[in-house]
């Protein structure tokens, strides 16, 4: 009896172990189903609100990022500034003159609802693109580089010569073309039958397609399966608004995302030194200036302008903000471009003269006068956190000098409403230059009544002189004829004083260790499909 009691105990204790190792088993098994299932999402954290799912509108930077896996261009950019390769575009040629231009489109390329792509489709999104069935005044896209003189679109006419050949005819020859096509903005799309009134829906041919948008929240993307090029890795893409360059820091380090586009520069070294993060340069920078409006008081007045170029010491400010990762700046190009014009008379700090300047509109005892300068800045800008505290800087810098300066912070969305109606008086603005041909990004700038980047309004940017330079400079063919095109554009910006540039600062993203095939190109756009965990 008691050897079978003890058999029993035994089979009892075997029954209990097998079950605790059944039940270990399975919870592995879930939690290994369930790592499998996070590793087929992607999770970026970024600082967009994805208020636009309109390629052709999209004016922040992060949206044309999020984008960018949804829609695709005819050509893409090549690693040289001014290459592009091909894209759903395989080939193309163009006339002795570079008027007229045939791409033809590779085959078997499906949009989202199943529509081939073929010329007709081509040709009826480069009409809507470059503003030929009603322009959207705030677009990106629509810039000087696509529309001209006087607001004509110098694309004219967009037509199928065959079924996968499209014919594009320009008013005149832009040196620029393929460069311009290579944009975001420019993507193919087609207009979906769900669309309702003023409320388009589009579809793209990416390897993703937009599944659910939460405005000030998240986008969320689903894979493609009958995508052109290849299966997409990621079943789905979360893109995952957080505001605070310094939250997206502490996002993909403590794990709750895979990438984080743009983190905070305080917090970069710590990251680097992070055994499973990596950090990556983006090829643009982020571009600081104070853009001074000339059509209110007290700006109107050149001397007032001329001032306030020598009130900053631009270098104590890269040092106090960006340290090794900015540099001065002295022109709306950076010096790394093959335009930027080495023969700038370049304005020093020199309070004196800054001074002596204000003076000569106020009198002698500047500091008497009650008039104050309202500095306006983005209180939580995408892309930094430090925007309060550059302005700040900013602002004492010109009570110095003897001007003084009180700064106003905004929310985004009435910051660029006083920017694109004219009610400020000085602006700090910081824009995310990416390594486009400088026709691409000095037309970003410089404006005519849309203003710059589709946004603000400053009368002097659109001056004869500056509209002249640049028309010639993207009907000259030859490399020098452009440079000194765009030699004069700089200099008559910088003897009007229009703005004071300030600083370039780099931009980070930092992503998983065990991620390979992670890259941003010199538009700043990321080919999220390619990024994928080593096994």
């Amino acid at each position: 009896m008691f050897w079978y009691r003890r058999w029993q105990r035994k089979i009892g204790q075997t029954v209990r172990i097998t079950a605790i190792l059944l039940l270990l088993l399975a919870l592995s098994a879930a939690i290994w189903t369930s790592s499998q299932a996070q590793r087929q999402t992607l999770v970026v954290a970024t600082g967009d609100t994805f208020e636009e799912n309109d390629p052709s509108r999209a004016t922040s930077l992060n949206s044309r990022r999020s984008l960018y896996c949804v829609y695709e261009t005819l050509v893409r950019p090549g690693k040289r500034p001014g290459e592009v390769i091909p894209w759903l575009a395989e080939r193309w040629q163009c006339d002795a003159r570079q008027r007229v231009w045939v791409f033809y489109l590779r085959r078997n390329v499906f949009f989202h609802d199943g529509t081939e792509l073929n010329a007709r489709t081509v040709a009826d999104a480069l009409q809507r693109s470059w503003g030929m069935e009603g322009m959207y005044s705030g677009s990106f896209s629509h810039h000087r580089a696509l529309l001209g003189e006087r607001g004509r679109p110098l694309l004219q006419k967009a037509e199928a010569v065959e079924n996968y050949a499209v014919r594009v005819e320009l008013r005149k020859p832009i040196a620029d073309f393929l460069e311009i096509l290579a944009q975001p903005a420019l993507a193919i799309t087609i207009v979906s039958p769900k669309s309702s009134g003023e409320h388009r829906v589009l579809c793209g041919t990416g390897p993703y397609k937009i599944e659910e948008v939460r405005l000030g929240q998240r986008l969320v993307l689903g894979r493609f399966d009958k995508y052109w090029r290849h299966l997409p890795i990621w079943k789905r893409i979360v893109f995952w608004h957080v505001e605070k360059a310094a939250w997206r820091s502490r996002c993909i380090e403590r794990g709750y995302a895979d990438i984080a586009i743009a983190v905070d520069w305080h917090d970069l070294e710590r990251l680097k030194r992070h055994p499973r993060l990596k950090a990556v340069a983006h090829p643009g920078q982020a571009y600081w200036s104070l853009m001074l409006n000339c059509s209110r008081t007290p700006f109107q007045d050149i001397r007032c302008r001329l001032g306030l170029q020598y009130a900053f010491d631009k270098a104590a400010l890269v040092k106090k903000f960006w340290g090794d990762n900015g540099y001065t700046a002295e022109a709306c190009l950076p010096s790394s471009s093959w335009a930027y014009p080495r023969d700038l008379e370049m304005r020093t700090y020199d309070p004196l003269k800054a001074r002596s300047w204000f003076a000569k509109v106020y009198g002698k005892d500047i500091y008497r006068h009650n008039e104050k300068a309202e500095l306006l800045y983005e209180e939580l800008s995408p892309l930094d956190d430090s925007c309060q505290q550059v302005a700040e800087c900013v602002a004492q810098a010109m009570d110095d000098a003897g001007l003084n300066a009180q700064i106003v912070g905004v929310q985004r969305e009435d910051y660029l409403r006083r920017l694109a109606t004219g009610m400020f008086q000085i602006a700090l603005v910081m824009n995310e230059h990416s390594l486009s041909d400088p026709d691409v990004e000095l037309s970003m700038q410089w404006s005519e009544s849309d203003g710059i980047n589709g946004l603000v309004n400053i009368p002097n940017y659109s001056s004869e002189r500056l509209i002249q330079a640049l028309n010639e400079a993207r009907s000259v063919p030859t490399r020098e004829g452009r440079r000194r095109a765009y030699f004069r554009a700089v200099h008559f910006l910088h003897e009007g004083a229009a703005e004071v540039p300030l600083a370039w600062s780099s931009v980070f993203s930092v992503y998983r260790a065990d991620m390979h095939g992670f890259s941003v190109n010199r538009l700043n756009m990321i080919d999220f499909s390619g990024a994928a965990f080593r096994q």
